[in-house]
């Protein structure tokens, strides 16, 4: 009866064991599971970032044209900055001329120009 006890007792614990193992089993599978959403989202997160930094460069392209026009307006200010201080002495000579004309010194500078 000894030898009976000891098989039966041994069949209990390898069910035991067996159970175990279908769970440990039916884990591996819920974490394999959820290590393929994780690659999945992972793969969409690297897609959004390609993304991302495909629009950052379009937005760097533009600022460098930003950038550039930017310089040429300064460039024409600088032009007209030129020409307008060629005017001003140009009207300063011709101020000093009307002022020397003795015909013309009785005359407010409006009425001349």
């Amino acid at each position: 009866m000894s030898d009976c006890y000891h098989k039966h007792w041994v069949l209990d614990v390898a069910k035991v064991v067996l159970d175990v193992a279908k769970v440990v089993l039916d884990v591996a599978k819920v974490v394999l599971d959820v290590a393929k959403v994780v690659l999945d989202v992972g793969k969409v997160v690297l897609d959004v970032g390609k993304v991302v930094l495909d629009m950052g460069k379009v937005v760097l392209d533009m600022a460098k044209v930003v950038l550039d026009v930017a310089k040429v307006v300064l460039d024409v200010g600088k032009v007209v900055l030129d020409v307008g201080k060629v005017v001003l002495d140009v009207g300063k000579v011709v101020l000093d001329g009307v002022q020397h004309c003795h015909h013309l010194r009785h005359l407010p500078i409006t009425t001349v120009f």
